[in-house]
Order: C-alpha cells, then sequence, then structure tokens
C-alpha cells in the first residue's frame, strides 16, 4: 500500500479559501443602550439624519431609513405624518472607519490523501469494549486529517457602526427643551465596506433594544441572511 501526503503550502491553502464559499457571513454585533426612563407604549415618530452633509433625501439614507421604519414598527412606534404631531424625533447615524489593520491567528488542517482502495483493519461489532471485533480489508478513508498548521497573518477590516437616538420636546420653565430618551449604538467588524449588508444586520439585532437599556455592551452573532434581518430588508426569507 503506498500513502501518499499532500502538504498544502499557507499561500495555496489562503488562495483556496478565498475563492471558496462557506455560506452566509456570520457577524458579531456589539449594541450598547440607554434609556433615561421607561417608555411609553406605541409612540409616534418622525425621521431625521444625524449627520452633518446627508439630509434625508440622500438617496442611501432613505434607503437605510426604509429599514429602521421596519424595525421600529416592529417594535409597535407608528409613524407620524409631520413633526409636530410626532411624541418623538428618531434620529440616525452611520459610517465605516479608515482600514484597521489586525492580527488574526489561524489553525488550519493538513490533509492525507490515501491512495490505496481497501485496508486490513479490525472494526468493533459494538460499542462496548469488550464486544468482539471483525477483521478484514475495508474500503480505505480517502482522506484524513494528520495535524495542523498554526501562524498568524495581518488582515484589513473596518469598523461599521450606527447611532439610533430619540429626542423629545418638552416645556422646562418658559422655555422648551430638547431632552434625549434612548440611544443605541451599535458595531460591527468586517473585511469589507459596505454597509448595504452590515447595517440591517445590525438593526435586526438592536431592535429588541429601542427605548431601553441594555445594561451593558451586549455581542451576539447574527447571520446576514437570518429571517429577521431578511425581514427588514422586504425580502423573503430561504
Amino acid at each position: 500500500m503506498k500513502l501518499m501526503t499532500i502538504r498544502f503550502a499557507i499561500p495555496l491553502l489562503l488562495a483556496l479559501l478565498a475563492s471558496c464559499s462557506f455560506g452566509p457571513q456570520i457577524y458579531e454585533v456589539q449594541v450598547d443602550a440607554q434609556a433615561t426612563e421607561p417608555q411609553p407604549e406605541s409612540q409616534s415618530y418622525v425621521l431625521a439624519s444625524a449627520m452633518e452633509g446627508t439630509s434625508t433625501s440622500d438617496l442611501q439614507f432613505q434607503e437605510f431609513a426604509s429599514y429602521l421604519n421596519h424595525a421600529l414598527q416592529d417594535q409597535g412606534y407608528r409613524p407620524a405624518f409631520n413633526r409636530a404631531d410626532a411624541d418623538l424625533v428618531i434620529s440616525l447615524a452611520y459610517g465605516i472607519s479608515e482600514a484597521i489593520e489586525k492580527k488574526e491567528y489561524y489553525r488550519q488542517p493538513i490533509w492525507e490523501t490515501n491512495d490505496a482502495p481497501y485496508v486490513y483493519r479490525a472494526i468493533p461489532t459494538g460499542s462496548r469494549r469488550d464486544c468482539p471485533t471483525s477483521i478484514g480489508y475495508y474500503p480505505a478513508p480517502r482522506h484524513r486529517i494528520v495535524g495542523y498548521t498554526e501562524g498568524s497573518r495581518t488582515v484589513i477590516v473596518f469598523d461599521h457602526t450606527m447611532q439610533v437616538f430619540a429626542m423629545t420636546s418638552r416645556q422646562i420653565g418658559s422655555s422648551m427643551m430638547s431632552l434625549e430618551q434612548w440611544s443605541v449604538d451599535c458595531k460591527v467588524t468586517d473585511a469589507r465596506g459596505d454597509l448595504r449588508v452590515t447595517l440591517p444586520v445590525m438593526l435586526a439585532g438592536a431592535r429588541i433594544y429601542f427605548g431601553k437599556s441594555s445594561g451593558r455592551t451586549v455581542i451576539f452573532e447574527l447571520e446576514e441572511d437570518h429571517p429577521d434581518v431578511l425581514q427588514l430588508m422586504g425580502e423573503p426569507s430561504p
């Protein structure tokens, strides 16, 4: 019997990994939510931009605002016709950081390929230790892991951020004051610089904290094609 061991060089393995599809991206989402007091249910709102130079007529803002509208209404908030009739002015901000160099550690398998069609081996006939064994020729496994290659590499990533906060106006003395009622901050780190992918993911995970306090920074994982994400985008679930 002849055994042939194939050991992939790291550059070749990385190229193969980059060219393969491993299914939907899973994101680690960080959420930090604060609220001044318990919020009334079914409040009305209008949306505003919290970004200098980006108005509510901006096409990208309108796309992201549509996702935010779905998320807010899913939590019981009601859109108002104008600011004068709204209980809250809910503002949205988003952005992507400059490129960040990050050291990433990896552990990759080393595969062995066996060109022998059969191997002579003993196979237990049951799960107990004292079970008899069946000895003979059996089909040989074509591939198996014989070890691992470990190391580190530098990758380029971007921090994707989103802020949603709600303001209301109250009479304090003789003046009308704008007071912040609640805020939600989100962050995702990704190798791609595409907010159109990550912002719906952040909203899908963060919406349960609208009007509430998370008590601390909450970290969770969410797939880019999760039904909650697709719902916000108005797309059918797979």
